[in-house]
């Protein structure tokens, strides 16, 4: 049984899941390969940072219940250099490929996130500058990350191009 504390965070997060499907849905195919307000990216790389960053929240995830890799850890620490490595991954990769993906990392997040009991509540997230936070309050950033990019493609929906 999931806690109540760990399901409100999981309705926050299918909630803004929601709302990106929503923001991904309303861009015009033209759109995707324009400039983003994130600099050197498109709004294709923002969608490709956003389904490979549930891989980072995975990481994170599986470490705080003892369970983390360290060279994988050392690397995701790395944020620029992680996030531009893993977009440029995803470069030529359609829209529905980059949701796909988007949704099976979802899946993965969700499956971690169900696994955590009350002992875990106050285990600390370790974060890229060494601060922590606990699980708790990380499905809150990770879920509020995901809501800055959905705002980003928003610029880009048909309604506004008119």
């Amino acid at each position: 049984m999931t806690l109540p504390a760990i399901e409100a965070a999981i309705d926050a997060l299918h909630i803004t899941h929601r709302d990106l499907l929503r923001a991904i849905d309303s861009v015009p195919d033209d759109a995707w390969d324009e400039p983003s307000p994130e600099p050197g990216w498109t709004r294709r790389d923002v969608l490709a940072h956003i389904a490979s960053n549930e891989l980072r929240v995975h990481a994170r995830l599986r470490s705080a219940v003892g369970r983390g890799d360290e060279a994988e850890l050392k690397a995701i620490n790395d944020i620029d250099g992680w996030n531009q490595r893993e977009v440029e991954a995803r470069r030529g990769r359609s829209v529905p490929e980059l949701v796909d993906e988007l949704a099976t990392h979802r899946r993965e997040t969700l499956r971690l996130l169900n696994a955590f009991g009350s002992q875990h509540l106050s285990t600390p997230i370790t974060l890229a500058d060494g601060g922590t936070c606990s699980i708790l309050k990380y499905t809150e950033m990770f879920t509020h990350h995901i809501s800055e990019h959905a705002g980003q493609l928003v610029p880009a929906s048909n309604p506004r191009r008119s």
